[in-house]
């Protein structure tokens, strides 16, 4: 049960109570492709960082997501992620999906 006046909602019926503008932020992230050479990999992740990101995402599929076969590997996810945390300061990293079919939940969960 949720005490009186708090919640999602409590700030913003306060500040109808006292006729304040209601300021509401929008997030937004970008969506770093995993076969991006390392190179390319950072300098879009700090462009994006730069720009005013505040997420960086990076898809778990062993293959890209493109009409086309891609010429060069494809990164995998975790160690990515890792190494964007490591090199992009300010910034929450997260995997758009994780595969279950090849990711133990337990060794996942750790």
């Amino acid at each position: 049960m949720v005490a009186q006046g708090a919640g999602p909602w409590a700030a913003l019926r306060r500040a109808e109570r006292r006729k304040k503008p209601i300021v509401i932020a929008m997030r937004v992230s970008f969506w770093i492709p995993a076969n991006l050479s390392w190179d390319e990999t950072l300098a879009a992740g700090r462009t994006a960082v730069s720009l005013g990101c505040s997420g960086l995402w990076i898809a778990d599929h062993f293959m890209p997501m493109a009409a086309k076969p891609a010429d060069g590997p494809t990164h995998e996810a975790f160690t990515l992620m890792a190494a964007l945390a490591a090199t992009v300061p300010d910034v929450r990293i997260g995997s758009m999906v994780t595969g279950n079919t090849y990711r133990n939940p337990a060794v996942l969960a750790k």
